[in-house]
């Protein structure tokens, strides 16, 4: 019998994604997804996972917003997903909480029972959060994408940066953009 956490290919462990409280400075935020492997950031609310973003198009926003206000990597993270919401599109955690013991298997879990195309559910273990549940293959696969590489504007040849160093590149006075 199938186990949820190997054989599903809507489940993602929560290691495997950026955890940060909603009050994480921006910066901080795209250090740690920079280190990870997917691009996913699961912003923690009260102690719940309240919101799935998209890493990357934090990043964009961060580069461009950054460049002109070196204060916006210092903002608290809510401060973005309020402020540039439309260009983030933060995706909230259904309130369907998926409920597993470590006999449960895919046959058990409840995928695509909602309306919405696109619908994350947290995955709790003995009340703990464990995971996220994505509703379809798809939706997943977008996370599981690798996190921008940022490159500077020098016309005598980029740099490659590993985070956006508020905007800057950490070799020399140009803007970094992020790679496509």
């Amino acid at each position: 019998m199938p186990d949820y956490r190997t054989d599903t290919a809507h489940f993602s462990a929560l290691g495997e994604f950026t955890v940060a409280d909603r009050n994480t400075a921006i910066a901080d935020v795209l250090k740690a997804t920079a280190a990870k492997r997917m691009n996913g950031v699961i912003v923690y609310e009260n102690d719940k996972p309240r919101w799935y973003v998209d890493g990357n198009k934090l990043s964009r926003v961060a580069v461009t917003v950054g460049y002109l206000d070196q204060s916006f990597f210092k903002a608290p993270l809510a401060e973005a997903l309020a402020s540039h919401s439309e260009a983030i599109e933060p995706m909230d955690f259904s309130d369907i909480v998926v409920h597993v013991d470590p006999a449960d298997t895919v046959e058990s879990i409840p995928l695509g029972h909602e309306a919405a195309q696109y619908a994350i559910y947290p995955v709790q273990l003995l009340g703990v959060t464990i995971g996220a549940l994505f509703s379809n293959e798809s939706f997943k696969a977008s996370a599981t994408v690798p996190p921008h590489k940022y490159y500077c504007e020098n016309p005598k040849g980029a740099h490659a940066n590993r985070e956006p160093d508020h905007g800057f590149c950490g070799f020399c006075p140009y803007r970094l953009k992020t790679s496509q």
